[in-house]
């Protein structure tokens, strides 16, 4: 329906213009966030190029914040925005569909939710968001969420490895 289209770029909106923001801000932009990503890197690129590689990126993404006038309290309110929405777009979602139901749309998953996850996810787990994970457990249903999704796809994995495994190799792709 109309009104279904209209959330579901309503809620890809979000997750493009806010929350992206925000991850970008408080990774590459925030001082501490900063030092966490590029610890993080140095776990899987080697030393010269994790710290050139986190440096350019700072230096772009702060660069294009600072055009935009993008600050750390601008940041940090437009993810609460974005994290306030999709908490009261799922209790209304479950209350609609039952307590099954756990997709910022309906019973089943949409784009929204895949853009959604990737970036609440990269909220909740990265060391670079800590002040973004303070303010996201105010919303006790988007943490909910995001560990529904996290163990639905743990558990999709865990059947996909075991499937490929079943597979004869002249069925794989080189």
């Amino acid at each position: 329906s109309a009104d279904e289209k209209a959330m579901l770029a309503g809620l890809n909106a979000l997750s493009v213009d806010n929350l992206r923001v925000a991850s970008d801000y408080f990774t590459y932009v925030d001082r501490v966030g900063y030092e966490a990503r590029r610890r993080e890197m140095s776990k899987v690129l080697p030393f010269p190029v994790s710290a050139l590689t986190a440096y350019r990126a700072s230096k772009e993404t702060t660069r294009e914040f600072e055009r935009w006038g993008v600050d750390a309290e601008r940041a940090c309110a437009g993810a609460v925005e974005a994290y306030s929405a999709m908490n009261s777009r799922l209790v209304n979602s479950m209350t609609r569909h039952g307590e099954s139901s756990y997709w910022l749309c309906g019973n089943k998953p949409r784009s929204c939710d895949a853009a959604a996850y990737a970036q609440l996810s990269y909220h909740a787990r990265s060391p670079s968001c800590e002040a973004l994970r303070t303010e996201m457990k105010r919303f006790p249903r988007l943490v909910r969420y995001i560990n529904d999704v996290t163990e639905r796809l743990n558990a999709m994995q865990k059947n996909l490895v075991k499937n490929s495994d079943d597979v004869r190799a002249a069925e794989t792709v080189d």
